[in-house]
């Protein structure tokens, strides 16, 4: 009988830590989900441009974003920031939605056009960079440059705002931090000392200025909204609550009211 128990005793023992290795091992494969090269084939906004933005960075590594300008001259800017499996070049069909202004769609490094491979500590950078190449343009005024961020994306424009000073940021199915989202999906696990990517919005909230719209799935099961109110309480700076009931992660941007909130969020003079 001692045997058997002792035998099931190291059973269990020895597929927790087989559980533990395989998501330390798969993490950046469930973080960042990477889309195939290219981009995609939508019409633009009748009178819209839109250009290839490429960018080579210290590493030797090459960026790409695709810009949307609106017709006539310097424009203020909207940086977008993509979920883990978002080809983020689809919304350039709806670049007229932010309220006039221009929208840059940057892939991140490993997704489609960018080269190299996605991380924490690389995605951050290469947000800084996108923001500081576009602050030299003379079609961009600089001055307002805001930050839309969904998803795994509004970590990094949490981290960008803390970085920079753009105009205003909008978080849709925004998280505290991966820490937490993953605690709470495997309670069971030991996850601050397995995640190498952390993405701690939550941390960087109470210093935090800039004007924000959070913009939230209430039927979320990806992203529950706990995690957005906890980021929203943290955060120091003006601040707006928009909840979506029925709506869940992936569908909450075609929610009544999603679009036109965020146009008046950014005319608005504060």
């Amino acid at each position: 009988m001692f045997a058997f128990v002792k035998f099931a005793f190291l059973a269990v023992v020895a597929g927790y830590v087989a559980i533990a290795v395989l998501v330390w091992a798969l993490q950046d494969r469930m973080i960042f989900l990477p889309q195939p090269q290219g981009i995609a084939t939508v019409p633009l906004p009748d009178r819209w441009s839109s250009e290839d933005v490429i960018i080579n960075v210290a590493d030797g590594i090459s960026l790409y974003a695709v810009l949307v300008k609106p017709p006539g001259g310097p424009a203020p800017l909207v940086i977008y920031f993509g979920g883990n499996a978002e080809d983020v070049t689809y919304l350039a069909q709806f670049a007229d939605h932010y309220g006039g202004s221009a929208l840059l769609l940057p892939q991140y490094r490993g997704f489609g056009r960018s080269q190299g491979r996605p991380s924490e500590a690389h995605l951050l950078a290469d947000a800084v960079t996108f923001y500081d190449a576009m602050e030299k343009r003379a079609d961009i005024q600089r001055s307002h440059i805001s930050l839309h961020g969904r998803s795994l994306g509004s970590g990094v424009a949490v981290f960008l705002a803390s970085q920079r000073t753009p105009r205003k940021v909008i978080l849709t199915t925004p998280y505290d931090s991966l820490v937490h989202v993953g605690a709470a999906m495997y309670p069971f696990l030991p996850i601050t000392l397995l995640l190498r990517h952390k993405f701690d919005s939550l941390a960087l909230a109470p210093g935090m200025k800039i004007p924000a719209l959070f913009l939230v799935a209430e039927m979320d099961q990806v992203i529950p909204s706990r995690h957005a109110k906890r980021l929203y309480d943290a955060w120091q700076g003006p601040k707006m609550w928009r909840g979506f009931p029925q709506r869940d992660h992936n569908n909450v941007s075609e929610a009544a009211g999603y679009w036109d909130t965020i146009a008046a969020f950014l005319r608005s003079a504060e």
